[in-house]
C-alpha cells in the first residue's frame, strides 16, 4: 500500500512542477505587455530553463546517486518551490532569467530520482505501470486548464501558486520511510544494461524532435492554414492528451501482458515496436488536409512518444543497479535537453527555406529512425528482473498458511 501512496505523492508533485515549467509560456503575452519584453528576451528566458536543466542533470543527479532518491526528490521539489515563491518579486528581465534557470536546475533532479524511487519501491512487473501513471498524470495537459482558472489573477501570484503543492511534496518526500530492500536481485552492469541505456539516450533524443516540434509549431501551422487560434489551441490540448493516454496505455498493457506471459523482454520489445510505428505518422501531415486529420495524426504520434518513454525508463530500471538508474536517466534527460534546443531550430530553418511540408517530412523521417532504434535492440535484450519465473509471486502474495506467507 505504501508504494502507491508514494507514487500518488510523486504524481501530484510532478504535475505541479510541470505547471511551473509551462506557466511562463502561458503568460508570455502578459509579460510582453506589462514588462515590455522583446521577442528575443522571451527567447532568452525560455533558454535559461534549458541551460538550468543541463546544469542540474550534471550536478543535482549526484544527490540522488549518493544520498538516495528520497533526498534527491526532497531537494529537487524544495528548490523548485523556493524558485516559484521568489518569482513573486519578479519585476525585470534579470530576475525572471534567474528564476527560470533555478527552476530548470532543481527540476533536473526529479525524473532521475523518480525513476530510481520506482526501482526501489516497485517489483519489476509493476514498474511499467508505475512509470506510465507518472507520465500520464503529470503532463502538460493540465496547464491549459490552469491558465483558464487564473486568467484574472495577478501574474506574480500565478507564477508562485504552483510552488505551494510542490513545497508540500518536498516535505513529504523528506520524511518518506527508507525504501524497502529491493525485492528483485540488483543486476550487475552487463550487456543488457548497456544496450538499455543506449536505447534510452538515443530514444529520448529522437522522440524529443517529435513532441517538441509538434508542441512548438503545430498551432502556428494550423493557424496559417486558415484555422482560427482558438480551434488550433484545442488541437494542441488534444495532442497533449494523446501523450498522457500513450503513457498510460503502454504501462497498463505492458504490465498485463508481462503478468500473463511472464516474458517481459519480448513483451516490452513488442509494445516498443507498436509505439514506434506511430512516430512516422507526423510525416503524413504534409499530404493531408483538415484540422481533424492533422490533429489525429499528431495525437497518435504523441501517444507513441510517451509510450516509448515509459518502456525505456522501465528498461533501465530493470537492467541497471539501483544507483545506475539515476545516472542513465540523467544522461537521457541531457539528451532531451540538447534535442529541445537543436530540433526546433532545425525545424524552423527548414520551414523558412522549404515550407512546413518538408519540415513535417523531416520529423517523419526522424520517427522512422527512432522506431528502428527503440524496437530492434529490444528483441535481443533479456531483462532478468521482470522475466524471471517468479513474476507472479512478485505481484500476488502467497496463500495464507504457505511457507512464504
Amino acid at each position: 500500500m505504501m508504494r502507491w501512496v508514494i507514487l500518488a505523492i510523486l504524481i501530484i508533485g510532478l504535475a505541479a512542477n510541470q505547471l511551473q515549467q509551462d506557466i511562463v509560456g502561458l503568460l508570455f503575452p502578459i509579460l510582453q505587455h506589462e514588462l515590455s519584453f522583446s521577442a528575443s528576451q522571451i527567447g532568452i528566458i525560455t533558454s535559461a530553463f534549458v541551460i538550468g536543466l543541463i546544469a542540474g542533470y550534471i550536478l543535482m543527479t549526484l544527490i540522488t546517486v549518493f544520498a538516495g532518491s528520497r533526498w534527491g526528490l526532497a531537494i529537487g521539489f524544495g528548490g523548485a518551490a523556493v524558485a516559484s515563491f521568489a518569482s513573486i518579486g519578479a519585476d525585470n528581465f534579470t530576475f525572471l532569467l534567474v528564476y527560470r534557470f533555478s527552476l530548470g536546475f532543481f527540476t533536473a533532479a526529479l525524473i532521475p530520482a523518480t525513476v530510481q524511487a520506482i526501482r526501489e519501491w516497485f517489483p519489476a512487473p509493476l514498474r511499467p505501470l508505475a512509470i506510465g501513471l507518472v507520465l500520464a498524470f503529470s503532463g502538460s495537459v493540465f496547464s491549459s486548464l490552469y491558465i483558464y482558472f487564473i486568467r484574472d489573477i495577478n501574474w506574480h501570484i500565478s507564477l508562485a501558486l504552483p510552488g505551494i503543492p510542490v513545497f508540500i511534496v518536498a516535505i513529504l518526500c523528506a520524511f518518506l520511510a527508507k525504501p524497502p530492500p529491493v525485492r528483485d536481485a540488483s543486476p550487475r552492469l552487463n550487456a543488457a544494461a548497456v544496450v538499455s541505456s543506449i536505447m534510452l539516450v538515443l530514444g529520448l533524443f529522437l522522440t524529443t524532435a517529435i513532441f517538441i516540434d509538434l508542441g512548438t509549431f503545430l498551432v502556428t501551422y494550423l493557424y496559417e492554414t486558415g484555422i482560427n487560434l482558438q480551434s488550433s489551441s484545442i488541437s494542441s490540448l488534444i495532442i497533449a492528451f494523446g501523450g498522457s493516454l500513450g503513457a498510460l496505455f503502454s504501462g497498463v498493457i505492458a504490465y498485463v501482458l508481462i503478468y500473463i506471459f511472464r516474458k517481459s523482454s519480448k513483451i516490452r520489445a513488442a509494445v516498443l515496436t507498436v509505439c514506434g510505428l506511430l512516430l512516422p505518422l507526423t510525416g503524413l501531415i504534409r499530404y493531408v488536409q483538415g484540422q481533424v486529420t492533422i490533429t489525429l495524426l499528431s495525437f497518435f504520434a504523441m501517444a507513441g512518444c510517451f509510450g516509448i518513454m515509459v518502456l525505456l525508463y522501465a528498461g533501465v530500471a530493470d537492467t541497471l543497479p539501483v544507483r545506475g538508474v539515476a545516472i542513465a536517466t540523467a544522461i537521457g534527460g541531457l539528451a532531451m535537453a540538447i534535442g529541445s534546443m537543436i530540433f526546433p531550430y532545425a525545424f524552423g530553418s527548414i520551414v523558412d527555406q522549404f515550407g512546413y511540408g518538408s519540415a513535417f517530412l523531416m520529423i517523419g523521417g526522424i520517427g522512422v529512425i527512432a522506431w528502428l532504434v527503440v524496437s530492434i535492440p529490444g528483441w535481443f535484450i533479456k531483462q532478468p528482473d521482470a522475466a524471471a519465473p517468479e513474476v507472479r509471486a512478485a505481484v500476488v502474495p502467497p496463500p495464507i498458511g504457505s511457507a512464504g506467507a
